[in-house]
């Protein structure tokens, strides 16, 4: 067979890793869905995938034929992924497996854009020697669930944790989820278990991201509108934080600021070096205005601060300032409806004009200085 480049191999190599694409995932890989199709229409007649449309779920995975070329003609990328028996090799056609693989699929995908190195073969093994990140890699490194859990004996005690893989990066490491677009069916102590022993295993601090379908989503979930099933992800939880970003062009930016580089606390640094700092607050805030006013920086969307802002709010009745990107702000307006709240919102692409974070060569460099009008050209 001849070479596959381009976005067909694109699609052959995230199909492998992941188990199945989804519809949605494919769907980032190109601004061109008639483009995508072309692609997939030719894969198809080459019977390297096949589509399966059931249970609502639309998705492509490999054949057999497609399995052997991508094991034949990437060996060392995918060093042994195909033919090691890991869960996403294995033949798994009931929901609840694919909806799994979707989820895997999608998180891939966004790593995939912003230029992280996901495939086997394209990054050092995970529980290789020394385990504490290396900060001067040159490429974050993105490890799916089952690399993350093949850590020997101790795996097995987070087998039921339901991450989707962790990023290691200059700017931090990162355990990451994704609910799709309803509440993701949880179990508190299982993810508090596999943030510690992970944490112990690595020699890092990790914190959690959960990333979403759209904005309204993480709405539901600051509002616990999955609390009539007792199994879904609720915001009141122990985790320490968790940061809620967008599948799409808004959440690749979110990363890039906040998870790929010190961008996101330069900007917080800027924008808040006039307010007032109380260190003895019960506040769950970035500090005060003149006039007493509590100020939170709910850029980097932390829905477990956002939750408990809210509600010393709620019970103080003081009004607060809140900074945030303007396609985070509808959400967070209904969410503090009535409670005063005044919005300082900042414009996405003003911003990524100006700290040069809008394309993948950029994603790993330290944050430009801020110059001390900066915050004045960014706000909508």
């Amino acid at each position: 067979m001849k070479k596959i480049t381009g976005l067909k191999e694109q699609i052959l190599l995230l199909a492998a890793v992941s188990g199945e694409l989804s519809d949605t995932a494919v769907r980032r890989l190109h601004p061109s869905y008639g483009y995508i199709s072309n692609c997939l229409s030719g894969l198809r007649d080459d019977n390297l995938i096949r589509k399966i449309n059931e249970d609502k779920l639309t998705g492509y995975k490999l054949t057999v034929k497609g399995k052997h070329f991508v094991s034949q003609s990437y060996p060392d990328r995918l060093a042994g992924f195909i033919t090691g028996g890991v869960g996403t090799d294995k033949v798994r056609l009931d929901t609840m497996h694919r909806q799994r693989y979707h989820r895997i699929a999608e998180t891939v995908v966004m790593m995939h854009r912003l230029g992280i190195a996901v495939l086997p073969g394209d990054k050092p093994s995970l529980y290789a020697p020394p385990l504490a990140v290396d900060r001067s890699l040159s490429q974050p490194c993105f490890y799916l669930s089952h690399e993350v859990k093949d850590m020997g004996e101790n795996g097995i005690k987070i087998n039921n944790a339901r991450f989707t893989g962790m990023l290691r990066s200059g700017g931090g490491d990162y355990l990451l989820y994704n609910t799709c677009s309803i509440p993701l069916k949880w179990e508190e102590m299982s993810e508090y278990r596999a943030l510690e022993l992970l944490q112990s295993e690595l020699h890092t601090k990790l914190r959690p991201i959960m990333l979403g379908h759209t904005m309204d989503v993480a709405y539901d979930l600051l509002m616990g509108n999955g609390k009539k099933n007792s199994t879904c992800y609720k915001v009141t939880g122990i985790l320490p934080c968790i940061h809620y970003v967008p599948f799409d062009e808004n959440g690749e930016f979110l990363m890039r600021m906040g998870f790929l580089s010190g961008c996101l606390n330069a900007l917080k640094t800027a924008l808040l070096k006039d307010s007032v700092q109380k260190p003895n607050s019960v506040w769950y805030c970035d500090g005060f205005t003149g006039d007493g006013k509590p100020i939170l920086y709910a850029c980097d969307f932390d829905m477990q601060r956002i939750y408990a802002y809210r509600n010393k709010l709620d019970m103080d009745r003081l009004g607060g300032v809140v900074y945030s990107f303007d396609f985070q702000t509808a959400v967070l307006e209904r969410y503090f409806e009535g409670l005063g709240v005044v919005f300082k919102v900042l414009d996405r692409k003003k911003v990524e004009e100006k700290l040069e974070v809008s394309d993948k060569s950029s994603i790993h460099h330290p944050c430009p200085g801020l110059a001390s009008n900066f915050s004045s050209t960014i706000f909508r």
